[in-house]
C-alpha cells in the first residue's frame, strides 16, 4: 500500500477517470451542457438580474436557478457515487433510495456551509470589536499588518477544516451514514496533504484556463457572448469533476485502509506513472487493490 500523499491522490484520481473514461465523458457532455444553458439564459449575469426585478422576472430567475441547483446536485450524487463505487470494485450509477440520499447529501452539505460560516462570524468577532471601539488603529501600519496576517490565518484555518469536513459528502453518498465528526477523525493529521492536492488541483485549473479560455479571449476580445460561455463552461467541467473525484479518493483511502499510511501494510503496490496509464490500469485496480 504506497503512503497517501497530495500528488498521489491526484494521480490515483487522474488513473480513475481513465480507467472510467466512456462515464466521465457521460458526465462532462451533461456538465457542459447545464453549464452552457446557465450561461446563455443569464442566470449568473447581474445585469440580468438587475433587468428582472419585478416579480414576474425575479420569480423565473428564482426558479430556475432552484432547478439548475436541484438538477446540479443530482449530477453530483450520481457521480460521486460512481466513483466511490468503482473505488471499492464494481461501479454503481444509482444509489439505492436515490431521494433520500439526495437528501441526505444536501443536509450534510447545508451543515458543513453552517459549520464554516458560524466559525467565521466568530472569529470575525474580535476584529470587528477592534475596528469600532479603536477606529484609529487603521492609521497604524502595524495594526492593519497584523490584521491582514490574522485575517489570512483564520481564512486557511477555515479552508482546512472545510477540506476535512468535506470528506463527509462522499461517505453520505455511498451510504456510509459518514458524519461531520467521523469525516473529522478520518482526516486528523492529514490536512496539509489534502491542501497540496487541492494545490496540484487549482494548478490544473490555471492552466486549463490559459489553453482553453485564453486563446478565446484574444481571438474574440471579449468575456461576453455565448461563444465565451461556451469556453469557460469546458475549461471549467474537467477540473471541477476532478474535485468530486479527489474527495472520493481521499475518504475511500482513509475510510476503507485502517493503515492508510503504510503502517503495518502488505507489500506496497505502485501506483501507474500518469503517461503509462493504458498499461497500468488493469492491475492497479485490480480486485485485490484498492489503492
Amino acid at each position: 500500500m504506497q503512503k497517501i500523499t497530495g500528488w498521489s491522490v491526484v494521480r490515483q484520481s487522474v488513473a480513475l477517470m481513465w480507467r472510467c473514461r466512456i462515464a466521465v465523458l457521460g458526465f462532462l457532455v451533461v456538465q457542459i451542457v447545464l453549464g452552457m444553458a446557465y450561461g446563455v439564459l443569464g442566470l449568473n449575469d447581474p445585469r440580468v438580474v438587475r433587468g428582472n426585478l419585478d416579480a414576474v422576472g425575479m420569480g423565473g430567475i428564482i426558479a430556475g436557478s432552484f432547478l439548475f441547483g436541484v438538477v446540479g446536485a443530482g449530477l453530483y450524487l450520481l457521480y460521486t457515487h460512481y466513483m466511490v463505487t468503482a473505488l471499492r470494485g464494481e461501479p454503481v450509477l444509482v444509489p439505492e433510495r436515490p431521494v433520500l440520499r439526495l437528501l441526505r447529501m444536501l443536509w450534510t452539505g447545508i451543515k458543513i456551509g453552517l459549520t464554516f460560516m458560524l466559525l467565521m462570524g466568530a472569529a470575525s468577532l474580535p476584529i470587528i470589536g477592534l475596528a469600532v471601539s479603536m477606529p484609529g488603529l487603521r492609521d497604524v501600519p502595524a495594526a492593519v499588518f497584523a490584521v491582514g496576517v490574522g485575517g489570512f490565518a483564520v481564512l486557511f484555518s477555515l479552508l482546512i477544516l472545510f477540506l476535512r469536513l468535506e470528506l463527509a459528502m462522499p461517505g453520505v453518498v455511498a451510504g456510509d451514514g459518514t458524519t461531520l465528526r467521523e469525516a473529522w477523525r478520518l482526516s486528523r493529521g492529514r490536512s496539509w496533504r489534502m491542501f497540496a492536492s487541492v494545490l496540484w488541483l487549482m494548478l490544473l485549473c490555471i492552466v486549463l484556463a490559459f489553453v482553453v479560455a485564453l486563446p478565446c479571449f484574444l481571438i474574440f476580445g471579449s468575456t461576453q457572448g455565448p461563444v465565451f460561455v461556451q469556453v469557460v463552461a469546458v475549461s471549467n467541467a474537467v477540473p471541477s469533476l476532478l474535485g468530486v473525484t479527489l474527495f472520493c479518493v481521499w475518504y475511500v483511502r482513509l475510510a476503507d485502509d485502517a493503515d492508510a499510511d503504510g503502517v503495518g501494510a502488505g507489500p506496497q503496490q505502485a501506483a501507474p506513472r500518469v503517461e503509462n496509464l493504458a498499461q497500468k490500469i488493469g492491475g492497479y485496480y485490480g480486485p485485490d487493490a484498492r489503492d
